[in-house]
């Protein structure tokens, strides 16, 4: 039933985008309507959609089924006189309801050489009357846009809100460079370098920074190979800090960007009804968060913590993690105070709008954050995968639905063979599930004999063996049915295979850097497939221990000078009692960049003694922090809408100068399949988002409509511009060809762009 619904839902708010597209079209129309009316140009007829009429009306006749076309034609050959007090204007009810059209006497734009002898006809008005006409439609779709802002901004959009959350490792943001305010006395070089988290964006290039969605278009805007300028606003630090930043390629988006994320709010997302909670909390996949409930607001940590202030966003957690979890550990649990909704429960206290809540205590686990990296399987899939040194555990399961369980998977297994790939991490393992969608594959696991005690973990048995699953089905989407273990810091210290494709390690720019090849243990000598067992001597058992170890060993190691790292590892063969013998096999990590190579960032010794403790919950389970463009007065929702309506003018002109420049790409672009999928997906946010998606289409009509290219208003601007200043039309052959040409530019952009937004719907 809740499928149904979904559906139905998804086609209602279709049925909206189209109703919406095809109305700002009838109203680019309507402006060349009523300019050919000014100007006393003659309008054979005013059409809503295209095809055969369905229902016409005209001034004198009345009503008509279909088209009343042929029977004026006929009234007008027998009786001239009667007719003149018919409107020469149908209105018309096409059968297709997309969009519209105006046709006027002596104007077609498919045949340049149409013209009348009539006073009245388009082609015997004035020059600067047709430029009027010709631009009239795209000032009505200006005009439309402003309107449509005004009521947007005055009755609130709601948006992300332009506070920065997360800061990927190695990225340009964490590279910014401070330039000019002050971070107060005492502040050390290290602190002035890269942009932090909580970091409020109040400008970029000059250009106010009103949400989140403002930054991540003026970064991709952005002219490539050139710094911006962008001011902020930090908690606890008085006055604007400005850095400079160039922005990169994105290799996920390919896009410029500098590598951070919209900030998300303290409070989980809630779910309404029990099957919705039991979801949420199998989709946090994480273990250790489970006194948790859909809905809660973590405030603080239990008897106040750094700053003695409430959180506001979910990296004031993170950094309670970072600050309180320096010497405990691994696992060790932080006491916070949660606001919970409970109205009617004891001990319940009215908070904001009435709501009941109460506060509780509970425990969350700190937990090592390990480096990130990313592995490019193909120019436009990259991936990020954590990892430690290029040291990372293969894919585990963490629990298993239907699919999984009619595969044979167990919870704790650990991927050994899956397709071709022999201990792949979860990246590498899911892209080779992927390759088998809707086939079958082989999978190979090293699982426990017996079931581990509680307090061991699901990836911590004391004896393993190796298990080989046949003809397991991998579903249409590419899935089996398990969800992967993704605590890396409690899995156990076993090292697997990175993909086959280059892995690129935080601190190094991708195509100037050097890149980690397959296997990562053929680098440092290291085979997937082996167990750590020890690090510079000191035994180890999880990944929580390998990090505490090689972390500290950095911490220890002198400013700027190299580390050594000697690992003692095993081979597993068939099980836990079949093993390689122990080997020790140390490597040097460099400290000092020996290239200067400004985008590589920090070193890796660097990147060891500079990793926190961070906690279990991935931001993707808390709600995104919000604000809402809002106007108190009319005046003031006007100048938003026409600061809005300038503003997307110019991204829109700006977009087609990357495009030659090659910081945007064609597949960035979006044709009537796009939109359309767009569309809905914003009008499942609420009606004023609609409004203002339509808004954002009145301007970009306007734009492209106005660009001088054949066959749309901007050519024929062109045209008698020419007329204009020469006295003479272009001739009839030029124009046949400009249009000719025009159709085949326009035919082939249409069939591109869709070809991609088909694509981008049946891949993601």
């Amino acid at each position: 039933m809740d499928t149904v619904l979904s559906y139905l839902a998804t086609g209602r708010d279709l049925l909206l985008v189209i109703t919406g597209f095809s109305l700002i079209i009838v109203l680019h129309e309507l402006g060349h309507f009523l300019a050919a009316r000014w100007a006393g140009v003659r309008v054979l007829a005013f059409a809503l959609g295209f095809g055969p009429a369905m229902v016409s009306f005209r001034k004198g006749m009345g009503v008509r089924r279909g088209s009343s076309e042929n029977e004026y034609l006929t009234l007008k050959e027998r009786d001239p006189m009667a007719a003149l007090a018919i409107s020469p204007t149908e209105y018309r009810w096409n059968i297709l309801p997309l969009g519209g059209y105006v046709r006027m006497l002596g104007q077609d734009d498919a045949d340049p050489s149409a013209r009348s002898d009539e006073r009245d006809s388009y082609n015997e008005a004035p020059t600067w009357k047709r430029m009027i006409i010709i631009s009239a439609g795209v000032i009505m779709n200006i005009i439309t846009a402003a309107i449509l802002f005004v009521i947007v901004f005055r009755v609130g959009l709601p948006t992300e809100a332009p506070v920065i959350g997360e800061i990927r490792p190695s990225s340009p943001a964490s590279v910014a460079t401070l330039v000019s305010g002050s971070l107060g006395e005492g502040a050390t070089a290290e602190a002035k370098i890269g942009l932090r988290p909580g970091d409020e964006l109040v400008s970029i290039d000059g250009s106010p920074m009103f949400s989140f969605t403002d930054a991540s278009v003026a970064l991709a805007m952005s002219s490539p190979g050139s710094s911006v300028k962008i001011e902020v606003r930090r908690p606890g630090v008085e006055g604007v800090l400005e850095y400079s930043v160039e922005p990169r390629m994105d290799p996920m988006s390919r896009m410029l960007a500098i590598g951070i994320g919209p900030a998300r709010t303290a409070r989980l997302f809630d779910a309404p009804t029990e099957e919705g909670r039991k979801a949420f909390m199998a989709a946090m996949n994480l273990d250790g968060a489970g006194e948790l409930e859909p809905g809660d607001r973590i405030v603080g940590l239990a008897g106040g913590g750094p700053g003695g202030r409430e959180f506001r966003t979910s990296s004031d957690v993170n950094q309670a993690f970072a600050m309180a979890g320096e010497g405990s550990d691994a696992g060790a649990t932080l006491r916070f105070v949660v606001e919970r909704g409970a109205a009617g429960d004891a001990g319940a206290v009215v908070g904001a709008g009435g709501t009941g809540v109460r506060r509780v205590e509970v425990g969350l686990p700190a937990r090592p954050a390990f480096q990130a990296a990313l592995f490019a399987p193909s120019e436009k899939s990259q991936f990020p995968e954590e990892h430690l040194l290029g040291l990372a555990p293969p894919m585990a399961v963490l629990n298993v639905v239907e699919g999984g369980k009619a595969a044979g998977l167990q919870p704790g297994d650990v991927f050994a063979v899956v397709g071709g790939l022999q201990w792949p991490t979860a990246q590498a393992a899911r892209l080779e599930i992927g390759k088998h969608a809707g086939r079958e594959i082989e999978i190979t696991v090293w699982r426990a004999k017996a079931a581990p005690k509680a307090s061991e973990g699901a990836a911590l048995a004391a004896e393993r063996e190796l298990v080989t699953l046949k003809g397991v089905k991998v579903s249409k989407e590419g899935a089996i049915g398990f969800g992967i273990d993704t605590n890396l810091a409690q899995r156990e210290a076993m090292v697997a295979s990175w993909p086959s494709a280059p892995m690129v390690l935080p601190g190094q720019a991708p195509g100037v850097s050097k890149v980690l090849a397959t296997p990562s243990g053929a680098t440092m000598g290291v085979a997937p497939g082996s167990r750590i067992v020890s690090v510079n001597g000191q035994p180890v058992v999880t990944m929580a221990d390998v990090w505490k170890a090689i972390r500290a060993a950095a911490k220890q190691a002198p400013e700027g000078d190299d580390l050594t790292v000697s690992v003692g590892h095993q081979r597993v063969l068939a099980n836990a009692s079949s093993q390689a013998p122990l080997e020790v096999t140390s490597w040097t990590i460099r400290g000092r960049v020996e290239a200067p190579v400004a985008s590589a960032g920090p070193t890796e010794v660097q990147q060891l003694r500079a990793l926190k403790w961070t906690g279990p919950l991935d931001d993707g389970v808390y709600q995104p922090l919000m604000t809402e463009l809002h106007a108190d007065t009319i005046p003031g929702a006007m100048a938003m809408g026409l600061r809005q309506t300038q503003t997307a003018m110019t991204q829109t002109y700006l977009t087609f100068a990357r495009l030659f420049q090659g910081s945007i790409k064609v597949e960035h672009l979006r044709g009537p399949v796009g939109i359309a999928h767009v569309g809905t997906l914003l009008a499942g946010r609420g009606f004023i988002w609609l409004i203002f998606f339509m808004a954002i289409i009145s301007v970009n009509l306007a734009v492209v409509n106005f660009l001088p290219l054949p066959i749309v208003d901007g050519g024929h601007f062109i045209f008698l511009l020419y007329e204009q200043f020469t006295g003479r039309p272009v001739s009839v052959a030029v124009q046949n060809v400009a249009t000719i040409a025009g159709l085949l530019m326009i035919a082939s952009m249409f069939l591109l762009v869709t070809y991609h937004d088909v694509v981008r719907l049946i891949v993601g």
